[in-house]
């Protein structure tokens, strides 16, 4: 699965119970987050996402492209 968000949603509770349950039934959720890595820690959604997704910086073409070399 293959999720394009800056992590800002306001239920972000309900939003990770439900990354649970998906990650589960998934081999993997990859997160493609615009937003710096380095500034991943100032939002406590990204925080509550990060146990069950592979969160990637695509904060640029570059980022992104880096990112998915990795994977």
């Amino acid at each position: 699965m293959i999720i394009l968000s800056d992590t800002k949603t306001i239920e972000y509770q309900q939003a990770a119970l439900q990354l649970e349950l998906i990650s589960r039934r998934v081999k993997d959720i990859l997160w493609l987050n615009p937003i710096h890595a380095e500034d991943w820690n100032r939002y406590v959604q990204a925080q509550a996402f990060l146990p069950y997704v592979s969160m990637v910086e695509a904060s640029s073409i570059h980022n992104l492209t880096k990112a998915l070399k990795d994977i």
